[in-house]
């Protein structure tokens, strides 16, 4: 999915996947030790005690990398918030659990978090995770924010009334960046694709064939990764042997894939020139991109993203969360951790404006709630549609350091 922050600065080494592993399960036990089961740690108890907001997301499993985003950056949100004496006077806990990036165990760990009292939950990286998770929030009066589903459906008219989301969806991040890169690079004429093989990517690149059709791009060569790969040798083996002699000077490269198979395709097609073979690259999965980053070293591939959290002081927090997450991770933070960050920030606020952390009370003032986390301006959810309008915000990441390089208001925002 698309997302992210910006400076032309270098960044600081980040951690690869075996690290965030080890981030992982460290975070978790620390907040199933803090967090407990009891009435006391519910979001919903009485006002001497935390509220706790739950966190769902893959912790183990091979896409656990995904899930260490997750809980740096709500552990920063919780940092921050309770140094400045925490909201209505009390703190806020993170309480974690494991879905395994699965549908099924997202429904699991709902279930496990809503025992434990637990009414306010920023969880879902996948959207066969949130799907799962939806139809079940009315009934446990849960309010929910994903954590990474970016599905365009997910928010809209008749959503469910517990579930929210505060970044963009995919498909007005994905026009966007096609439109710009329409402008930035003409005279090119096709766009060779390397797309997740399952509902979502293909969602992508349908955005992707529709917006560059706009400017006369039309659909080289498709590979389609499964979601499951851990090696992209035959993937990228494929584009080379397709993709048009000219393609350094008439083609882009849709580079869209994440997961193990994300990191093999770079470390094995970089010294192919992949890379360098294409007038540019874009992702539209911006926080896969900059999650794996770490682990690409210098065979890093120049990118061009989407995304609605920049993490290059801005404005909003976002000085204060990119100086805070440097000094507990001594990484910069990801897109994903920038996400979740921000959906905390909202909880936080849509508690203040309710007075209470009562899920329902929380809900009610979730709908057209405006507030402000990484981004200079305000942020608003809809009333109706439930979906946030951050700005969006095209970055050139050249290696490991990013560029803003432009910037779009979010459409029907």
């Amino acid at each position: 999915m698309p997302c992210d922050r910006w400076s032309g600065r270098a960044r600081r080494p980040r951690l690869g996947r075996q690290s965030l592993a080890v981030t992982v399960a460290a975070i978790a036990t620390i907040g199933l030790a803090a967090c407990g089961s009891s009435a006391t740690s519910s979001s919903s108890s009485s006002s001497a005690g935390p509220i706790t907001i739950g966190i769902i997301g893959p912790l183990s499993g091979p896409d656990a990398g995904l899930g260490a985003p997750d809980l740096q950056g709500a552990a920063i949100a919780a940092q921050l918030v309770n140094a400045s004496g925490g909201v209505l006077g009390r703190k806020i806990k993170i309480q974690s659990a494991d879905d395994q990036a699965t549908g099924s165990g997202a429904v699991t760990a709902l279930h496990t978090l809503s025992g434990d009292g637990v009414g306010l939950i920023v969880g879902g990286n996948t959207t066969p995770e949130c799907l799962a998770m939806i139809p079940l929030l009315s009934s446990l009066k849960i309010v929910e924010m994903p954590a990474g589903c970016a599905t365009d459906d997910l928010t809209g008219t008749g959503v469910n009334p517990w579930y929210f989301r505060s970044y963009a969806s995919a498909g007005p991040q994905v026009l966007a960046l096609m439109h710009y890169l329409c402008q930035k690079f003409p005279g090119v004429t096709t766009v060779d694709h390397m797309t997740p093989d399952y509902d979502f990517g293909q969602f992508q690149k349908q955005e992707v064939d529709s917006g560059l059709t706009s400017c006369g791009v039309k659909t080289g060569t498709t590979v389609l990764a499964s979601i499951t790969a851990t090696s992209a040798s035959s993937y990228v083996a494929d584009i080379l042997a397709h993709r048009s002699p000219t393609a350094k000077k008439t083609a882009f490269l849709d580079f869209n894939i994440f997961g193990p198979a994300l990191t093999s395709a770079v470390k094995i097609g970089a010294p192919e020139g992949l890379f360098t073979g294409y007038r540019a690259v874009f992702s539209t999965s911006g926080p896969a991109y900059t999650t794996e980053l770490p682990s690409f070293g210098s065979a890093a591939p120049d990118v061009y993203l989407v995304s609605d959290y920049t993490y290059l002081n801005t404005g909003g927090l976002s000085a204060s969360f990119e100086s805070a997450f440097k000094a507990k991770y001594n990484q910069e933070p990801s897109a994903e951790a920038g996400e979740v960050f921000g959906s905390i920030e909202a909880i936080v606020a849509a508690i203040k404006k309710a007075g209470s952390a009562d899920p329902n009370s929380v809900r009610m003032a979730m709908a057209g709630l405006t507030y402000t986390a990484t981004q200079a301006a305000p942020v608003t959810i809809n009333a109706t549609t439930h979906q946030g309008n951050p700005e969006l915000h095209f970055l050139y990441y050249v290696g490991q350091s990013a560029t803003l390089v432009g910037s779009a208001p979010y459409p029907n925002g």
